[in-house]
């Protein structure tokens, strides 16, 4: 019986494996800008669930409130991918990214140039759980 293209690269990564070769996985940092504290760890969540699904290591995690003047979060997140010690970042959409000195179509032109990096977003984002009797 022969073996599938699937069966033969399995035993492949379990005979490197056990010879100490790994493959080179994707390192990623995760980036959110949000509007609520309270809903930081949710959405880090998703976007971790994210990436694990993908088999990515997360390498770092920072967001910046949308309040916040300067997007110190997604400085260091761009400063880890210059480093070479992420490939890309992960963020729930496109408009994590406006209003930051990189704006999202020059942020994903900026990482262009850095040799493989990229930009990845999650359609849906959880919000924060809607407390009652709290004050609006």
């Amino acid at each position: 019986m022969g073996r599938s293209p699937g069966t033969t690269g399995r035993r492949r990564n379990l005979q490197d494996a056990a010879n100490g070769i790994f493959p080179s996985r994707v390192h990623v940092v995760l980036y959110a800008c949000i509007d609520d504290e309270h809903a930081a760890d949710a959405v880090m969540a998703a976007l971790r669930a994210y990436a694990t699904a993908r088999d990515w290591v997360v390498v770092e995690k920072y967001y910046d409130l949308s309040t916040a003047e300067a997007r110190l979060g997604l400085s260091h997140a761009v400063d880890i991918v210059r480093s070479g010690k992420a490939h890309g970042v992960v963020a729930p959409n496109t408009t994590h990214l406006t209003g930051s000195r990189f704006g999202q179509g020059s942020l994903a032109d900026l990482l262009q140039v850095i040799d493989g990096a990229f930009v990845d977003y999650l359609t849906k984002v959880p919000t924060a759980p809607v407390t009652p009797g709290a004050a609006s």
